[in-house]
């Protein structure tokens, strides 16, 4: 599946939100939204959602609720760790 995404917001270190649609609009889209919730000095919450829409998704609501969380879910692992790395100080 090949979705060209259109930025809808872009807010530095807060939020990125882009949106995509199979073929044509209406058949199947998405809105994914990347967001970070400061929560002290060096405290943040991610938060990451999508929401799908379109003619299509009865029959693609299995792919989404496994391969698409998965991956979702393998990206989020892999942005914690690489955030919970200590800081590199270049002297």
């Amino acid at each position: 599946m090949k979705i060209h995404p259109v930025i809808l917001n872009v807010v530095p270190e807060r939020e990125f939100r882009w949106t995509g649609h199979l073929f044509i609009r209406g058949l199947f889209d998405g809105e994914h939204v990347f967001e970070i919730q400061l929560r002290g000095i060096d405290h943040g919450l991610f938060i990451q959602h999508e929401y799908f829409s379109g003619l299509l998704i009865p029959f693609i609501v299995t792919m989404l609720n496994t391969n698409t969380a998965r991956g979702f879910a393998d990206m989020n692992k892999a942005l914690k760790a690489r955030a919970e790395q200590p800081a590199v100080v270049v002297p």
